[in-house]
C-alpha cells in the first residue's frame, strides 16, 4: 500500500517555506531554536544519548517525536560549542522501518546523489538542503544539512 508511506514523508518533509528543517533555519542561535520548537525542544549536554555526525555539537534535542508513521529522536547540532544550527539528526526508534523510510525519501527527493545501500545521500536544490540517510542493524539516522557554503 503506497498511501502511509507517501503520507508519511509529506509530514517529514512539510516545512514552512521559510524554513529550513521544519520551523528552523540554519543559522538560528540555540535559543531561537529551542523557541522555535514551541516548548518540544530541551537544551541537552553531549554524551552517548545524544550525538551529532562530523564531531558537531548537540545543544537540544526533541525525544520520540512522532512524525507521520515514523518516531525519531530529533538533535540539533552545532559546529562549535554554542555556536548557531547547523545540522538536525534524526535517529529512528520504535522499531520504524527503514525500507518504508528510503522508500519514502524516494518518493519525495527522487534519485539520490548517491546510494550505496546503507548510506544514500539527497542533494535538494528545491531546499538547498543535504539529506543522508545512514541505515545500520536495522535503524536507522536521517540528517539535514545545508548544502551552501558557511554553514
Amino acid at each position: 500500500m503506497r498511501l502511509p508511506w507517501i503520507v508519511s514523508i509529506f509530514f517529514l518533509m512539510v516545512s514552512p517555506a521559510s524554513a529550513d528543517w521544519q520551523y528552523t533555519k540554519w543559522g538560528m542561535t540555540q535559543d531561537q531554536v529551542i523557541a522555535a520548537s514551541k516548548g518540544e525542544a530541551r537544551k541537552v549536554n553531549p554524551g552517548p544519548n545524544f550525538v551529532c555526525n562530523d564531531k558537531q555539537i548537540p545543544f537540544a534535542a526533541i525525544q520520540k517525536k512522532v512524525i507521520g508513521d515514523f518516531s525519531f529522536d530529533v538533535i540539533f547540532c552545532s559546529k562549535m560549542q554554542g555556536g548557531p544550527l547547523t545540522s538536525v539528526r534524526l535517529d529512528s526508534n520504535d522499531n520504524v522501518n527503514v525500507y518504508s523510510l528510503k522508500r519514502a525519501l524516494l518518493a519525495q527527493f527522487g534519485r539520490p546523489a548517491s546510494d550505496r545501500g546503507d548510506t544514500t545521500i539527497w542533494n535538494d536544490q528545491k531546499s538547498g538542503n543535504t539529506i543522508s540517510l545512514f541505515i545500520t542493524l536495522g535503524t536507522s539516522i536521517l540528517e539535514y544539512r545545508s548544502n551552501k557554503s558557511g554553514f
